[in-house]
């Protein structure tokens, strides 16, 4: 009898952990975010949400807003393009890092880097993804107050690597 008891408590143990765990990694604090107008894919935290826009927040000063655009041209020269948007658009902008990596199987471009915005005392670090599929290119843009950033950096990379995308065939 006594093994019995024992027997069961442990499964009530394993039982216990395992939801507790597997609730932990299976994504109870993540959710998915579908786009099928732009063909895409990513898991972001439970708490963000979503404008009429598109653009996702975290409602702590956290945004990302993604873009996808027609263009088979190589991805050195469209990263060389929206780098001069960029200097256009947030004068004053550092860059801190800059690598090639792979995403969803693609080669992709990351930039890190911060931006004081003019009239406000605030800086912001915002990170630039491109993702090269080929006939598309995807940009991820992430700003976060500048304070936020080395809490926020892990997330921001869960996110990153979670992206897929599924261009229809016609």
């Amino acid at each position: 009898m006594l093994f019995f008891s024992i027997l069961r408590v442990n499964w009530f143990r394993i039982a216990m952990y395992s939801l507790i765990f597997g609730g932990l990694l299976g994504g109870c604090t993540t959710k998915n975010i579908k786009n099928k107008k732009l063909w895409y894919q990513l898991t972001v935290p439970k708490t963000w949400t979503q404008n009429t826009q598109g653009v996702l927040s975290s409602g702590q000063g956290d945004f990302l807003r993604i873009s996808r655009w027609f263009d088979d041209s190589p991805l050195s020269r469209f990263v060389s393009s929206q780098r001069k948007a960029i200097e256009i658009e947030r004068v004053g902008f550092v860059t801190e890092d800059e690598s090639w990596i792979t995403l969803a199987k693609c080669k992709s471009w990351k930039m890190v880097g911060t931006h004081k915005q003019p009239k406000k005392n605030r800086e912001d670090t915002w990170v630039y993804v491109i993702i090269n599929t080929g006939q598309y290119k995807y940009m991820l843009e992430f700003l976060t107050p500048s304070e936020n950033y080395k809490q926020r950096q892990l997330i921001f990379n869960k996110i990153i690597q979670s992206f897929a995308y599924h261009i229809p065939e016609y």
